[in-house]
């Protein structure tokens, strides 16, 4: 492994880190004509191991990389403020993690190719509202899932039961917490 001077390449990019055989390895910092940088581990030219990358659009990542792609663990930050940090698989949020958005929602769970998928995820909204259960392709999809909600007079109501596509669909019981004898337990669709 030999340590070169700050290489420059045609289209103006550059790499600053240890070389094999004249491809990227080891230890080393490439920067993109674009802005976006990488610093991190090499292997045969790739990104590989541990590195952070901050993007031309200012969105960074720092964790695990195989291959150029973002596997296993890592954290995404957006511009804004927003994160996720969690599993990653082929560059995509795969695996247990956690999404927390800039308006203060999150969702803390499992996920599959990019979306909220698996069993006992735990999704907070912006106005506090929460459901628990389970998730299949970025909805809600549940036979016992748990949603309290705030009504607009502040006082809370909560929904256990059946979600299907993302509405309450089959049994389940509301209870309005303002009065815990008014509820109705029963069948609901696409509620």
């Amino acid at each position: 492994m030999e340590k070169r001077d700050k290489y420059e390449f045609k289209d103006g990019s550059t790499y600053d880190g240890h070389w094999v055989e004249n491809q990227r390895q080891g230890e080393g910092t490439f920067t993109w004509r674009s802005g976006a940088k990488y610093s991190g581990n090499w292997n045969a030219d790739k990104k590989n191991g541990k590195g952070n990358m901050t993007f031309s659009d200012q969105t960074k990542y720092d964790g695990d990389w195989v291959d150029d792609k973002r596997v296993g663990n890592g954290t995404y930050t957006w511009p804004d403020g927003s994160t996720y940090a969690g599993a990653f698989e082929d560059d995509n949020f795969h695996g247990k993690g956690k999404l927390t958005l800039k308006d203060g929602s999150s969702y803390d769970g499992m996920w599959k190719a990019g979306v909220k998928d698996g069993e006992s995820g735990l999704m907070t909204y912006q106005d506090g509202s929460t459901y628990t259960g389970a998730w299949k392709n970025d909805k809600r999809e549940d036979a016992n899932g748990h949603l309290i909600w705030k009504e607009s007079d502040g006082n809370s109501s909560a929904y256990k039961g059946a979600f299907v596509n993302d509405k309450r669909t089959g049994h389940g019981v509301y209870t309005w917490t303002a009065q815990p004898d008014y509820k109705y337990e029963g069948s609901w669709s696409n509620g």
